[in-house]
Formats: C-alpha cells, sequence, structure tokens
C-alpha cells in the first residue's frame, strides 16, 4: 500500500496538496559485464565512486554483491573503461550461503534454552529469528523459525584465489563428501584426513574442518586408551590450541581411542 500510495503521489502531487522538487538528473551510466562474486562496497572503493553508488544504480542486486553467472551491472559511464583493470585487482570474494531456518512446533514442556541445545543454536539467535520480545514466552503449538547455525558454512576469512582459507561446516540432510569437496573446492580425501574419518558415512549435525588452497603437511596420531589432547600435545611438542584448531575441535571435545587426529607442524 505505501508503495502504490508513492507512485499515485508522484504521478499528480498536486493533487494531494503535495510539491515535489525537480528530481536531479539521471547520472549517465554504462553497462559493464561481470562474471563473479563481487561486493558492490567494495567495486565502489576499487573504482573511486562515492560509497552506495553501485547500489543505488543496481538496486535488484538486494544483497550489495553481483551473481556468480555473467551480469550487466551499471556503473557511472567515467569509470566504464577502467572496470576490467580495477575488478582484476579485487581479491575474489566467497559470499557467505544463505541462512536457513528449521521449523519447531513448540510442545508442552519446550523451552527456548531447551530448544537451543537440541538444534545446537543459541537462545538469543531463535528470538532474533521470530522476533521474540521475551525470551520466557512461548506458548505450545507456536511454530517457531529455528536458525541453523554452523549448517550453513561459516566463512572465515576472504582470500585471493589459490590462497588457504578455513571453513567450518555442520552436516545438514542431504550432504555427501563428495558434495561438500565439490562445493569448497577441495578433495574428499582431503576433507577425511582432516577429520580424522575412516569411512564415508556422514551424520546430521557432524561438525567438519574444511581447509581449501595449498595442503599443509601434517603428521597423524591414533588415540589410545587414556589419551587426552593435552597429554598428546606435550608428547609431539605441539601447543593444545594448535592441536585444537588443527582438528575443528574445542577444550569441551572429546576424543576416543580410534581417533585419528592431526599433529600440525
Amino acid at each position: 500500500p505505501r508503495f502504490l500510495a508513492t507512485l499515485a503521489i508522484v504521478r499528480d502531487p498536486g493533487k494531494f496538496g503535495i510539491e515535489l522538487p525537480e528530481p536531479l538528473p539521471p547520472i549517465p551510466t554504462e553497462g559493464v559485464s561481470i562474471a563473479r562474486h563481487a561486493q558492490l562496497a567494495d567495486l565502489d572503493r576499487a573504482l573511486g565512486v562515492e560509497k552506495g553508488t553501485l547500489a543505488g544504480l543496481n538496486p535488484e542486486l538486494r544483497r550489495g554483491t553481483t551473481p556468480a553467472t555473467s551480469y550487466a551491472l551499471r556503473v557511472p559511464h567515467a569509470v566504464a573503461p577502467s572496470f576490467d583493470t580495477r575488478l582484476a585487482a579485487l581479491p575474489n570474494y566467497v559470499p557467505p550461503p544463505e541462512e536457513t531456518f528449521a521449523r519447531h512446533r513448540v510442545r508442552r514442556g519446550d523451552t527456548l534454552s531447551t530448544i537451543a541445545r537440541r538444534y545446537r543454536t543459541s537462545v538469543g539467535a531463535i528470538a532474533r529469528a521470530n522476533n521474540l520480545r521475551s525470551r520466557n514466552q512461548i506458548r505450545v503449538g507456536q511454530r517457531l523459525k529455528i536458525p541453523q547455525r554452523g549448517r550453513a558454512t561459516t566463512r572465515v576469512r576472504a582470500t585471493p584465489a589459490k590462497e588457504s582459507a578455513s571453513w567450518r561446516h555442520t552436516v545438514r540432510a542431504g550432504d555427501s563428501l563428495w558434495k561438500l569437496a565439490s562445493r569448497y573446492g577441495t578433495t574428499v580425501d582431503r576433507i577425511k584426513r582432516e577429520n580424522g574419518l575412516r569411512g564415508d558415512q556422514l551424520a546430521i549435525g557432524q561438525r567438519l574442518k574444511i581447509e581449501t588452497g595449498p595442503e599443509r603437511r601434517s603428521r597423524q596420531y591414533t588415540v589410545h586408551r587414556g589419551d587426552t589432547i593435552g597429554r598428546i600435545a606435550r608428547r609431539h611438542a605441539v601447543s593444545i590450541d594448535a592441536m585444537l584448531r588443527a582438528n575443528g575441535l574445542s577444550r569441551r571435545s572429546t576424543i576416543h581411542p580410534g581417533q585419528v587426529l592431526l599433529l600440525p607442524e
């Protein structure tokens, strides 16, 4: 309704007792071709135009990035000739995946805390996703959107092509090692090796560490009964934090006999 009202006013402002100023003259623009992800804000800086210029000229790009496929981007006419050169100087941008949600119907005895633990997310994330004013008031039968924290991948850092990047991925329905390797540009063997996987089976909710770029050489260690992360780290002269990072673990993680761990150099 607001949009239709605005159209009616712009078409005949005098009818509504409104006087509109003369619109600014349009910026001379030119279409340039781009075939990879790039943030519009980064392109603004690279082209030396005012912040928000490309977002204003390309309002259909609602996420502030260009798509991975060939796209005709509108830019100010003055910077069009240098666009390809300026674009080539920008590092590759890997956009974070769209946030996904599970649906949960509240049952008797449910609280936001128990729901958050069940779906491996936080109370605050559920409250924000559902615009809950109070974290203590949910009712039986209420439908909640549950953000799948970690089930969509989390970008740790964007890097130029051929450099290393580290990702954390929580397995969701339909995932396979082959699909993950294709998505992240790595190999099945590398994912298995970096996560100590013996077979190809994945479990929903399983957390994986995925590295891309040149592979760093690491030794491997098979956990024995009675081992702890601290003992293994001391025995092999590496820090506990380095051990945890190399294996995608936290200080609360448990290890079990037969598990294969990476020993960082």
